[in-house]
């Protein structure tokens, strides 16, 4: 629902999802004494039965205020809320300020107040109740993921020097509350969220883009990190030394590398395109606490296409794509990590051929 009344368009609106899901599970294991921790010789057989239908909900309202020809302010409320397995609802205030400084120049600025929803897929909220006394009891921790509560301030500014050129900066910082990841903790590819107890993540943008009649151009590069400390929940899938480093120390995530960059330009004529396009990553982490650094990222592509116009139909494209020119064999994750088990690497060379049908 949107109307508009003098210098100020207001909107408001409403979302409800609801996610139902059960996890049944039976297991035998062998019994263990409380007191003296013997292991009985029959084994028993333990139901871990969890159902909870989710539901995700949200209201919010905006006025979009438009105060001259140069500057304009975006204000909003939202409430969101959560139950099921998690339950939670809090109240997410916004505000934007966007200002023209002359006819080629914007500047802007902004803070935001977010409530992430944990991933209902993983480990049951039961399970380390049910399986109490018994062989395949585990560590202590709480299982049920909780929301993440984030704050975050951004800063930046786009300036055109020309129809075709455009330079763009943006900065942003954020404070976290029990941030959500998910990992993989065994052989078995379940992927378990938890949270970590608090953290901040701070970056900077900068792009460059070029639009021409024939060439067209582009230049990205970023530059942040993402540092938590702490683990709030799913405290059972971490060593006991690493779960004890990080509720002290703050650990970089190997979310996003610390650098990353990308450019690429592509050339048309007539019915005939080239591309060539290049991306770095100074790495992500790895190994115990995150505290290992990968090698560099290195990659470069090419590629060709032509157009073949078809009578009463469209067209029809064929396209040839090289990745990964040179052949570099680029580590993106190693088998071991935080929430890591197997490793993953970036493509070797690559040779694709597509045709593409418009009409």
């Amino acid at each position: 629902l949107a109307f508009q009344t003098g210098a100020h368009s207001v909107g408001t609106g409403f979302y409800v999802g609801e996610y139902r899901v059960a996890a049944d599970a039976a297991s035998l294991v062998f019994p263990v004494d409380p007191i003296t921790q013997l292991t009985g010789e029959t084994p028993v057989s333990i139901s871990n039965n969890a159902h909870a239908t989710n539901v995700v909900s949200g209201v919010y309202v905006n006025d979009l205020w438009t105060i001259n020809d140069r500057l304009r302010v975006n204000i909003g409320l939202r409430r969101d809320a959560l139950t099921g397995f998690t339950r939670n609802h809090q109240i997410d205030p916004t505000m934007n300020v966007a200002y023209g400084v002359t006819g080629d120049t914007t500047v802007h600025a902004g803070f935001a107040r977010y409530m992430q929803v944990p991933s209902f897929q993983g480990i049951s909220p039961t399970a380390v109740a049910a399986f109490v006394n018994t062989t395949a009891a585990g560590p202590t921790g709480i299982a049920t993921p909780l929301t993440e509560d984030d704050y975050e301030w951004d800063v930046g500014a786009i300036h055109h020097f020309s129809q075709r050129l455009t330079l763009s900066v943006d900065n942003y910082y954020e404070t976290t509350r029990h941030y959500l990841d998910t990992g993989q903790f065994g052989v078995v590819p379940i992927f378990a969220p938890f949270n970590y107890g608090h953290g901040y993540i701070w970056g900077s943008e900068l792009a460059l883009n070029y639009k021409g009649s024939a060439l067209s151009a582009y230049a990205n590069l970023t530059v942040g990190t993402n540092m938590e400390k702490g683990v709030a929940t799913g405290q059972f899938n971490f060593p006991a030394a690493e779960l004890a480093y990080i509720d002290n120390h703050y650990i970089v995530l190997d979310h996003q590398p610390h650098v990353g960059s990308s450019a690429g330009l592509m050339y048309d004529h007539r019915t005939y395109s080239v591309s060539v396009d290049a991306i770095y990553s100074s790495g992500l982490r790895a190994g115990f606490a995150d505290e290992e650094k990968l090698p560099h990222v290195i990659q470069f592509n090419i590629g060709a296409q032509r157009k073949f116009p078809i009578p009463g139909v469209g067209e029809l494209v064929n396209r040839v794509t090289v990745l990964n020119v040179f052949d570099r064999v680029n580590l993106i994750r190693p088998a071991e990590g935080i929430g890591i088990f197997q490793s993953a690497y970036g493509p070797r060379l690559t040779f694709y051929d597509s045709l593409t049908l418009r009409f």
